[in-house]
C-alpha cells in the first residue's frame, strides 16, 4: 500500500475530526428532539387540564389514580427550583421553552450542514490529490 503524503494525512485527520463532530451534533440534535417532544406533551397536558380523576405517572411506567383538585401547575424554572403557576402562565412558559428548543434545533441543523459541507469539500480535495 503506498504511503500517504503529508497533505493526504492532514485531510484524513481533518475528515475524521469532522466525522466525530457530525456524530456529536446529531446525537445532540436527537436529545433536543426528545426534549421538544416532552415539552409538546407537557403543553398538551396543560391545555387539557381538568379538575377530575386522572392517572398520574410516578415513574418506571407506573401510574397512580389521583384526583386533580385545581388547575395550577408546578413548573421547573431552572437550578432545581420549581414554581407554582396558574394554567395560563404555565402554558405560556412551556410555549416559550418549545420556541427556544426549536431555535436550538435550528442552530444544530445549521451547524450540521456547515460540517457536512466542509467534509464534502475535503473529500473533493482528497480526490484531486
Amino acid at each position: 500500500m503506498p504511503e500517504l503524503s503529508e497533505e493526504q494525512q492532514k485531510i484524513l485527520y481533518e475528515a475524521r475530526v469532522l466525522d466525530a463532530q457530525l456524530r456529536m451534533l446529531r446525537a445532540e440534535l436527537d436529545k433536543v428532539g426528545l426534549a421538544l417532544l416532552d415539552l409538546t406533551n407537557s403543553l398538551h397536558s396543560v391545555e387539557n387540564l381538568e379538575v377530575k380523576n386522572a392517572l398520574v405517572p410516578i415513574g418506571g411506567g407506573a401510574f397512580v389514580k389521583a384526583e386533580v383538585s385545581e388547575k395550577n401547575v408546578i413548573v421547573p424554572i431552572g437550578g432545581g427550583y420549581l414554581l407554582l403557576m396558574d394554567e395560563k402562565t404555565a402554558k405560556e412558559e412551556v410555549e416559550k421553552r418549545i420556541e427556544k428548543t426549536k431555535e436550538a434545533a435550528d442552530k444544530l441543523n445549521d451547524e450540521i450542514k456547515k460540517v457536512e459541507m466542509r467534509l464534502k469539500v475535503l473529500l473533493e480535495k482528497a480526490r484531486g490529490l
